[in-house]
């Protein structure tokens, strides 16, 4: 609820392999919120990985890595 973000299915920027990207770079978010990438790919049943990162000067960097894990 406090970042509003969109979803879409898209290729990676690590890999370019299909990924589900989560965008915060809607209006109402402030301006490095609307920096922010997520990517998320299952990795094995039920437990997702993703790398976020900040858009510098058009591309996507890569700042962490975060796991889900859904049981």
């Amino acid at each position: 609820n406090w970042f509003p973000f969109k979803t879409r299915f898209d290729k990676s920027f690590l890999d370019g392999e299909p990924t589900f990207v989560l965008d915060y770079s809607g209006p109402g978010n402030p301006p490095l919120i609307r920096s922010i990438v997520d990517e998320i790919r299952e990795v094995a049943p039920g437990l997702y990985l993703g790398p976020a990162a900040l858009n510098f000067r058009g591309r996507p960097r890569p700042v962490l890595f975060f796991a889900v894990s859904h049981q």
